[in-house]
């Protein structure tokens, strides 16, 4: 699916980042995150509020992370970062997050990208 689609459809505003993969060899980019499900078109109060989802981002052909913890901001169980929001032009995601002490800048440059259910992604 094209980025800008994906970012259309869903509402990533509050939702939490839990873990941020990147997969060089593969070109590849995967975030581990809790969707808020009650913030999405559609829901029903019978479903959820917070689902478990990856966003899986192929092709990748830019990846920046602006971040005062560069180094250990693939270390750490993120366990609180709130996505703030996306800006998407084309192909281009720039998610912006913080962790109560800091903005961080996510950029992917990507040519699909699918999100699957926590479950399905780790089989």
């Amino acid at each position: 699916m094209e980025i800008e689609k994906l970012f259309y459809m869903y509402d990533f505003h509050d939702s939490l980042i839990n873990k941020i993969e990147y997969k060089p060899d593969d070109n590849m980019v995967v975030i581990s995150l809790d969707l808020l499900n009650w913030r999405q078109r559609g829901y029903k109060e019978t479903e959820p509020e917070i689902i478990p989802r990856q966003l899986i981002f192929k092709q990748v052909s830019k990846f920046e992370i602006s971040s005062n913890n560069i180094s250990t901001f693939f270390l750490k169980e993120y366990n609180g970062d709130e996505i703030l929001e996306v800006d998407v032009n084309s192909n281009l995601a720039v998610i912006k997050s913080y962790d109560l002490k800091e903005l961080n800048l996510i950029l992917i440059e990507a040519k699909d990208v699918e999100m699957l259910e926590e479950s399905i992604a780790n089989d």
